[in-house]
């Protein structure tokens, strides 16, 4: 009767077994069968179903990523990758880590590339420190590096970084320029002599990824690489972007409050670079100048305003906008008489734009001078600055100037006044 009894029990116990097994394939089946879905709260029901089904269904599911060509697993692919997405958007950390814990488990027994690649895409989504440290073992495999890589820049923690900055010791990396790419966009300073190093490998990529990495870790030790390289290209283009580099390190050393040095670096590249061929530097330079010095750069500003290069002197006068005050005001409209009958017309018109009412009776003035051009930018400036009460001063200019073109570009200015009038009553 025992005999019976425990043969009876296990028989049961094997049949709710493959019950329950048969009910868990069944959901996975209906969950693969709903996708993909039309709607955000379709997709909401289905990922908690996917939460649901724990780690068995998981792994029912992951198992369905096969190696492309040899069928379709575009369901399971959609259901995973949305699973990812939808537990990096939430608040369970406790899935979270358990999903990543399978998709871990899933690159180390898999034999297929594709598959391994696809599963780091979704630590790369989903991932935390631990996706970052297992990563790691990865960056000397030339067919996964890339992939590993993806995901310690996606974590991005302190511990990622340290651990990026000792494999640059490697004189045998083969990932060097990307892991110096993902220490750049971190503006790590940690492996400076390993840039230095890399750097005077001759290869083109690794030297660009070095003289990157050098510009953004803002190191008092990156200088003299920077400054030798940008003036041996003599303050020009060239393959490894040495002088955008050296500019993109006098913007971060001054960002860090050392405003002196960056200083000293941009009127090097302000002089040192040409028209013909650097152009685009000396802008760069400028345009750092006037962002963290203010005020302290105007002279030298207004100084380009009349530059012979139409280009720089363009990309002079649009950067007087970037620094504000009465002071800068006076300043630009002191430089006006000073200035050619062009010139003057675009420093009236960046007046008009910049929206310093105390422009306004000086532009005034400007409007009934003896150069067509710039009455004519004064009379927009004027316009621009004080909206419908520059009513009567229009009026008194197309009273003052019949010719034809004053004429049409009064009372197009005009029109504007009165449309607004028409608007506000």
């Amino acid at each position: 009767k025992t005999l019976t009894f425990i043969s009876r029990a296990l028989l049961l116990s094997a049949g709710l077994f493959s019950q329950e097994k048969r009910t868990l394939e069944s959901r996975v089946e209906d969950l693969l069968a709903r996708m993909p879905v039309s709607s955000q709260t379709d997709l909401d029901k289905y990922m908690t179903e996917m939460t649901d089904i724990g780690l068995q269904g998981w792994d029912m599911i992951c198992n369905r990523i096969i190696e492309p060509g040899t069928g379709n697993d575009t369901r399971a692919r959609f259901v995973v990758e949305s699973y990812s997405r939808y537990l990096s958007a939430g608040n369970n950390k406790q899935v979270q880590s358990d999903w990543e814990k399978q998709c871990i488990s899933v690159i180390k027994r898999s034999q297929v590339l594709n598959t391994r690649r696809f599963f780091f895409a979704q630590l790369q989504i989903t991932g935390e420190e631990p996706s970052s440290v297992f990563s790691m073992e990865y960056i000397g495999n030339p067919d996964l590096a890339e992939s590993a890589l993806a995901v310690i820049a996606s974590v991005g923690t302190e511990k990622s970084e340290l651990m990026l900055a000792e494999k640059l010791k490697d004189s045998n990396l083969q990932a060097a320029p990307t892991i110096m790419n993902i220490l750049a966009r971190w503006k790590s300073d940690l492996a400076v002599k390993e840039y230095i190093t890399w750097y005077n490998i001759d290869n083109l990529s690794i030297k660009t990824a070095a003289i990157n990495a050098l510009a953004q870790s803002a190191h008092p030790g990156a200088y003299k690489t920077l400054a030798s390289a940008a003036r041996a290209s003599d303050f020009a283009w060239d393959p490894t972007g040495a002088t955008s580099a050296y500019i993109k390190y006098a913007a971060n050393i001054g960002e860090m409050g050392n405003t002196k040095k960056m200083e000293k670096i941009c009127r090097e590249v302000l002089k040192g670079a040409g028209f013909d061929t650097g152009v685009q530097y000396k802008s760069s330079a400028l345009a750092v100048l006037v962002e963290k010095k203010g005020i302290e750069s105007i002279d030298l500003l207004i100084k380009y305003f009349k530059s012979d290069n139409l280009e720089f002197r363009k990309h002079a006068i649009a950067l007087a906008e970037k620094i504000p005050g009465d002071i800068a005001t006076n300043k630009y409209i002191g430089a006006i008489d000073a200035s050619e009958p062009e010139i003057a017309s675009d420093i009236i018109w960046m007046l008009g734009d910049r929206g310093d009412i105390i422009a306004i009776a000086p532009l005034k003035k400007l409007m009934f001078g003896g150069n067509i051009n710039i009455r004519m930018a004064s009379a927009e400036a004027v316009t621009s600055l004080a909206g419908i009460n520059a009513a009567d001063i229009l009026i008194s200019y197309l009273q003052s100037y019949p010719e034809i073109e004053e004429q049409e570009r009064g009372f197009a200015l005009y029109s504007t006044i009165a449309d607004a009038c028409l608007l506000y009553t």
